[in-house]
C-alpha cells in the first residue's frame, strides 16, 4: 500500500512539473532601432550618440523608456579576428531617458576597464517591448579612466 501511494505521488508531480507552453516571443515588439551609433569621450565618459528609425508613425520616441546594452570583452594583447563571430554575453538593463532631443544619447560610466568592448543597443519601450539590436559597436579603452 505504501509503495502504490508513492508512486502515484510520484507520478502526480512528473505530469504536473515543469514548463506548460512553448515558449514565444514578447507579444510586443518595438519596431524602433539605434542607426548610425557613433563613439565618442566626453570629460572622460564613454558616450553613444545615434539616430531613431523604425515605424515612428506607430510609435513615439517618448515611448521608448530605456535600452539593454548587449556586449563583450576583449584583452587588448588577444582581440578577436575582423571576420570572426562575437558572442555577446553581458547585458546590462539601463532605465530612464536615454533620448536627447529625437536622437538616442546613452553615457557609459561603467566602461572603464582597458580592452575591446563590442556591444549592440536594443531599445526598449512601453510594456518592456524590445526593439531589434543596431549594428555592432565597437570601443578601445586603452587606459582605464
Amino acid at each position: 500500500m505504501n509503495k502504490r501511494f508513492l508512486v502515484i505521488i510520484l507520478a502526480f508531480f512528473l505530469i504536473c512539473c515543469g514548463r506548460k507552453s512553448p515558449l514565444s516571443p514578447p507579444k510586443h515588439r518595438l519596431p524602433l532601432r539605434v542607426i548610425l551609433p557613433k563613439v565618442k569621450k566626453e570629460k572622460g565618459i564613454w558616450v553613444i550618440e545615434g539616430e531613431i528609425a523604425g515605424k515612428i508613425k506607430e510609435y513615439k520616441i517618448s515611448d521608448i523608456i530605456g535600452c539593454i546594452v548587449e556586449y563583450s570583452r576583449f584583452s587588448l594583447k588577444n582581440p578577436p579576428c575582423e571576420s570572426c563571430p562575437i558572442y555577446l554575453g553581458e547585458e546590462k538593463q539601463i532605465k530612464g531617458n536615454v533620448i536627447k532631443g529625437k536622437r538616442f544619447f546613452l553615457k557609459l560610466p561603467w566602461l572603464r576597464k582597458e580592452g575591446i568592448y563590442y556591444l549592440r543597443i536594443r531599445l526598449v519601450g512601453k510594456n518592456n517591448s524590445i526593439g531589434p539590436p543596431s549594428e555592432l559597436i565597437k570601443i578601445k579603452v586603452t587606459s582605464p579612466l
